[in-house]
This record gives C-alpha cells, sequence and structure tokens, in this order.
C-alpha cells in the first residue's frame, strides 16, 4: 500500500469515520489538523523529558497523547472520563506548585514545548467552537462535539502547570 493516494490532490480530504469528502481548509479538518501538531509538540517534549530523565513528567504526557488519540479519531464516549482524569492530575500538581501569575518566561526546553503545547490546544479549543458554530458536526452529535470542550479547556491548563513545574527545576 502507497502512503500517497493522489485523492488529496484536488484540495479534497476524506472526513474520518466517514465517505464524505470536504475541502482541506473545511472547520472541521483544521479542528484535527491542530490536534495533530498538538501531538506532534507533546511528542517533542516527551522525548526532550526523557533525555532529561524526567520519566514521570514524560510518562504523564505520553499518556496525554493517548487521549488526544480519542479526540483525534472523534471518540467522545471516553471524553468525560479524560476530562476527569485532566482534572485529577492538576489537582496533584496545584498542590505543588503556588501559582501566583499566568506571565511566565521559559528557561528550559522542557517547559517551552510544554508551553507550546499549551498555545497549540488553546487554538484547538477555538477551532472546534468554530465547528460547532458553523454546525459542521452532525446536529445529533453537537452536544459530543461541546463535551469536548471541557476537555480542551482543562488539557491546556494542565499544560500550563507542567511547563510551571518543569520551569521551577
Amino acid at each position: 500500500m502507497s502512503i500517497s493516494s493522489k485523492k488529496g490532490d484536488s484540495g479534497f480530504t476524506g472526513l474520518p469515520n466517514t465517505s464524505e469528502r470536504v475541502s482541506k481548509d473545511d472547520p472541521l479538518i483544521e479542528y484535527l489538523g491542530t490536534l495533530d501538531e498538538l501531538d506532534a509538540i507533546l511528542a517533542l517534549g516527551e522525548i526532550s523529558l526523557k533525555s532529561g530523565r524526567k520519566t514521570e513528567t514524560a510518562d504523564l504526557v505520553s499518556e496525554i497523547r493517548q487521549k488526544l488519540t480519542d479526540l483525534m479519531a472523534i471518540n467522545t464516549e471516553k471524553t468525560a472520563k479524560n476530562t476527569l482524569w485532566l482534572e485529577q492530575q492538576m489537582t496533584i500538581l496545584e498542590k505543588e506548585l503556588p501559582i501566583r501569575d499566568f506571565i511566565r518566561s521559559w528557561s528550559c526546553n522542557d517547559a517551552a514545548y510544554l508551553n507550546a503545547a499549551r498555545t497549540i490546544c488553546r487554538r484547538a479549543e477555538r477551532r472546534l467552537i468554530t465547528v460547532i458554530k458553523k454546525s459542521m458536526a452532525k446536529p445529533a452529535s453537537r452536544s459530543d462535539w461541546k463535551a469536548v470542550l471541557p476537555f480542551l479547556n482543562r488539557l491546556s491548563d494542565l499544560l500550563f502547570l507542567l511547563a510551571v513545574s518543569e520551569n521551577a527545576e
């Protein structure tokens, strides 16, 4: 099987889990592409953390990446459970970190990767809002899409906490 199907040469691509084809700049494709970017920057962060022998945080980032797979596959059944997991991780970190302000200067690669991931996560959240507003998702699944918003919101918060944690070391 060749990786190049040439089906996208006309500027259209297939929607996941359907036979429908849409423009490559469709809001849903923009949203899914942003999740893909988020996964890529998290992969860089995970590699950096592992090379610095920060296995606990690297394992947490690996778990986050696994949960992103559910979002990229448009599997909203696991979203509520994954959101709770994110909240649990945030509670643990918030007990360890005194957060006084939002603006930070990132003094190490690990913190910078995690903060970059946070900004990409926020963009994914904005892209999803566009998908919801434009009713690109089937009306029956709009509530499922809205269930993803808390996950992305908590994820960006957790990524900020992880960046602060790594910056403090």
